[in-house]
């Protein structure tokens, strides 16, 4: 009798979907890969762009304090609505205002100009969509990765921003040296292609239908 479960467990194993072969995650892995490089390559041109061009440390640490302050407004409204709307609509329209302030500041400096104005209001874009979209990317992992493949899902997920964080600082150093512009277009080219990832990516409306843990919650609170 004991080894019924076992079997049960075995073939329902079986049935599972290898990771590596789950079209959702792999495009979710993917295009968040992105979002998380190009986030990096910001990070780091930002206030580079600010020294070389106003030569002001005032106004570099206004950048990255704007950029920082804007994430931190960003987190709990962000997580109300990973349990309320729809995860898909939220992270595309988080990466849509990303390409759409990255793309105008990368196309004023390459007609040749400069406006810190400008620059502010992309690094508060930047920093408000870029923490808005993690907690809709974690909520959504749950809806298309089998419960028993969470823990190995979200290792994965775990090592991503270790790569971006590596890698990222050196490619913005080596754009900027080559062209001030050149690592806010190499962002959006990163982001419309995380876009085009997150586009395609299609969440099961059983599944998302499903109340979250944090409705649950709040059901069991009420």
């Amino acid at each position: 009798m004991g080894q019924v479960p076992s079997a049960a467990a075995s073939a329902t194993d079986q049935n599972v979907t290898p990771l590596s072969r789950n079209r959702n995650f792999t495009l979710l892995w993917i295009g968040e890969l992105l979002s998380e490089l190009g986030g990096e390559i910001a990070f780091i041109s930002f206030p580079l762009l600010v020294l070389f061009t106003v030569r002001s440390p005032v106004e570099t640490g206004l950048i990255v304090s704007t950029t920082a302050i804007a994430r931190m407004v960003a987190t709990l409204p962000a997580g109300l609505l990973a349990d309320r709307g729809n995860r898909r609509r939220l992270m595309l329209f988080c990466q849509l205002a990303r390409v759409l302030a990255m793309g105008s500041l990368a196309l004023t400096l390459y007609s040749g100009s400069f406006s810190l104005a400008l620059l502010l209001v992309v690094a508060a874009v930047e920093g408000l969509f870029s923490a808005a979209f993690e907690p809709v990317e974690h909520a959504a992992l749950t809806q298309i990765v089998p419960p028993e493949q969470l823990s190995q899902a979200l290792a994965r997920n775990a090592a991503r921003p270790f790569a971006a964080t590596l890698v990222g600082p050196a490619i913005a150093g080596v754009l900027f040296a080559t062209m001030r512009m050149l690592p806010f277009a190499v962002t959006t080219g990163l982001l419309v292609i995380s876009f085009g990832c997150l586009l395609a990516l299609r969440i099961p409306a059983s599944v998302q239908a499903q109340p979250t843990p944090g409705e649950r919650l709040a059901r069991q609170a009420g």
